[in-house]
């Protein structure tokens, strides 16, 4: 079987949990990074995480490359990285995870330079096409440059198609209690950032910040635009995202036909991105899992037959960069 040949560029934290994933699918082969570090610290973060865990084997740099048991690739550091000859590479996919080319005339260049397609792993901020495998991707038209959403957007967006196609949403609201970022300060520091709760403390504070769900929700689901708000609060935990849905129908429902709704997706088509789980969880329950979003179905409440109350978990960072996985196996078989 001919392998997905990927390039990473931006080596944080999503570019090495997708990574770490890779590493361990014979679909893929990772063949080549780049980031502003160099090979040797991108390969000891990559084999230890003190949030995912130390990689079961050996993870080494020789000069410009790092090395697996069964894995070589080359580490670029490229402040520029359209300067890379990904066509010389041969680089079916290419992962844009630097958080900061969010347009389709941003990442031209790398199709320039010989990468057959790119996946951002952000929201756009024009209208680069959004797709997530199990929801949309059966709409995807071959493009060459598309974004997998955000972490949040493929959490909240399953709960909600369900719901909208078999009750039709009214509203909907959604609370992320979200673990810190990486773009966040340790302690209270000056920043760029326009949004001055971002130069507080994520280690000490619950810090409520805005989140780009809402608009990302809207491009998924046109007809609900302006009818849905999300809010990221953030809390001082390294992993894992709780998220808290309250969801007005415009028919009668129950409990019970809501769970069967969730498990029936579970079990079908969106069985690699919803799972739904009787358990209660705590945060760290969730580290590790690759669905777009684990259903706590105990936790399910109809208030007044309409409002819904939901409880969901993500993995924010393994989970989101399984789906963009899935998202790039996806688009490689249609080369």
């Amino acid at each position: 079987m001919k392998k997905i040949r990927v390039f990473i560029n931006g080596f944080g934290r999503i570019g090495r949990a997708a990574a770490r994933l890779m590493l361990d699918d014979p679909r893929f082969e990772i063949v080549g990074i780049n980031d502003l570090y160099d090979a040797a610290q991108c390969a000891y973060l990559l084999r230890y995480d003190s949030t995912q865990g130390t990689l079961p084997y050996r993870v080494t740099a020789e000069g410009n490359t790092i090395r697996t048991p069964l894995h070589r690739f080359s580490v670029f550091q490229n402040a520029q990285a359209n300067d890379i000859d990904y066509g010389r590479l041969g680089v079916d996919i290419l992962l844009q995870c630097t958080g900061i080319h969010l347009t389709r005339d941003a990442n031209r260049s790398y199709i320039a330079q010989g990468a057959k397609k790119v996946i951002i792993s952000a929201p756009s901020h024009d209208d680069t096409p959004l797709y997530i495998m199990g929801l949309n991707h059966q709409h995807y038209r071959d493009e060459t440059i598309v974004s997998a959403a955000s972490c949040s957007a493929t959490a909240i967006a399953p709960v909600l198609a369900l719901l909208h196609e078999s009750g039709t949403v009214e509203s909907a609201a959604v609370s992320m209690v979200h673990s810190y970022t990486a773009d966040q300060q340790l302690l209270d520091t000056p920043g760029r950032h326009s949004e001055r709760l971002r130069q507080r403390s994520a280690v000490c504070n619950i810090l409520p910040l805005a989140s780009t769900a809402t608009r990302v929700l809207g491009r998924l689901f046109p007809e609900l635009s302006h009818r849905i708000d999300t809010r990221s609060i953030r809390v001082p935990v390294a992993a894992g995202t709780l998220y808290d849905f309250t969801i007005s129908l415009r028919r009668n429902v129950s409990a019970h036909e809501i769970n069967n709704g969730l498990s029936k997706a579970a079990e079908g088509s969106s069985r690699h991105l919803l799972k739904t789980t009787p358990s209660a969880l705590a945060s760290t329950d969730i580290i590790g899992s690759r669905f777009g979003i684990v259903m706590e179905t105990q936790r399910t409440r109809v208030l007044q037959q309409r409002m819904v109350r939901l409880l969901g978990w993500q993995d924010n960072e393994t989970g989101y960069a399984s789906q963009m996985i899935r998202l790039a196996a996806f688009m490689a078989q249609k080369d």
